[in-house]
């Protein structure tokens, strides 16, 4: 995860971009309540001048980590605060549009759990905000990336609507900061 961080954080494009894709290819295999598990490049924060591609496939990897991981409170709270990161971070309003919608499918779940902030790494982000984020969503101007988005948002409903409970695993609290 420290080579994929780094390369996120490089200048090369072409590093940035083999990050991003060897990410999507394991995540699946990664637990989105661990910090070990997710680059701090990209821990409730973007780098805006990544490529398009690599922007999809960290998306894609956050959300496959996500639907992959467990069902918890903890999850819930990891995956929004990710999101806003990129939402908020990123000047491209197709980005923030489609993560808007990722958010917006988050949001009903989030308002259930009756908290009113949330922290991730180093980020704190109000449930405000991510109502603002959600808000913004919009289907994109390409077809496919709007199907794509739709299908993501979609499975991230469904997957929030499952999450209950705290953690109880080791480190279970670190995932509160």
């Amino acid at each position: 995860m420290l080579v994929i961080d780094a390369a996120l954080r490089s200048p090369s494009s072409n590093a940035q971009l083999i990050a991003a894709e060897l990410l999507c290819r394991h995540s699946t295999r990664l637990n989105p309540c661990q910090s070990l598990h997710w680059p701090s490049a990209v821990e409730g924060r973007w780098v805006p001048d990544l490529s398009p591609r690599a922007k999809l496939l960290l998306v894609e990897a956050l959300v496959n980590m996500t639907l992959a991981g467990p069902t918890s409170e903890s999850a819930l709270r990891a995956v929004a605060v990710r999101l806003y990161g990129i939402w908020r971070d990123d000047p491209d309003d197709r980005v923030r549009g489609c993560i808007g919608k990722l958010i917006e499918s988050l949001i009903s779940r989030l308002n259930d759990l009756g908290y009113k902030d949330f922290m991730q790494g180093t980020q704190q982000i109000m449930l405000g905000e991510l109502q603002e984020a959600a808000r913004s969503r919009s289907d994109n101007p390409d077809g496919y990336l709007d199907r794509l988005s739709t299908k993501f948002a979609d499975d991230l409903r469904d997957w929030a609507q499952r999450c209950e409970g705290l953690p109880t695993e080791h480190g279970c609290l670190a995932t509160a900061d």
